[in-house]
Formats: C-alpha cells, structure tokens, sequence
C-alpha cells in the first residue's frame, strides 16, 4: 500500500489557489482607488459634474502611496506564499505518485 509523505500536495496547491485569488483582488482594489485618483484630479475629464463627490486634493498622494503600497505587498505575498510552497508541492505529488 502506497502513501503519500511530506506534505499534501492538494492541500498545498488549494492553498496556493486561494491566495492567488486574494492577490487579484489586492491589485483590483489598487486599479480602483487608482481610478479615483485620476478621476478626483481631472473630474471634467471622466464625466463628472459639479457637485460630484471627488477626493480632496491634498489626499490625492496618499493614494498614490495607498496604491503603491497594496501593490508591493501583493508581488511580495505572492512571492512569499504561492510561489515557494507550489513548486515543492507539485514536485512531492510527483514524486508520491511516481512512488505508488
């Protein structure tokens, strides 16, 4: 009876998949306060009219800081939890596989 050692290749890539899913909605938040930064500097430009709510624009460099953080932290999440566990995972499925 073969079985499977180290650790579980599913497991792992379901985990994987999962932040690879939060790490896409990390750069969707990031495109849309980009969106609204540009939006909130030139309102006439995207349609917007008088009295449309806009950012204030002292804040308008915070959200660029805002976006180039969230951005940072989801290459290095994705860095840090998908790419180094995905690989051995795969590799260790092969192998328990190879084994059986």
């Amino acid at each position: 009876m073969a079985r499977t050692l180290g650790m579980q290749p599913d497991e792992v890539q379901s985990a994987a998949t999962a932040v690879d899913a939060h790490l896409g909605q990390l750069e969707q938040a990031a495109s849309t306060v980009s969106l609204a930064k540009l939006m909130s500097a030139s309102p006439s430009s995207y349609g917007l009219q008088p009295g449309d709510t806009v950012v204030a624009p002292w804040s308008l460099d915070e959200m660029v800081s805002a976006v180039t953080r969230v951005r940072a932290a989801g290459s290095l999440a994705a860095l840090l939890a998908v790419w180094p566990v995905a690989g051995p995972a795969s590799r260790q499925g092969r192998r328990s596989l190879a084994a059986q």
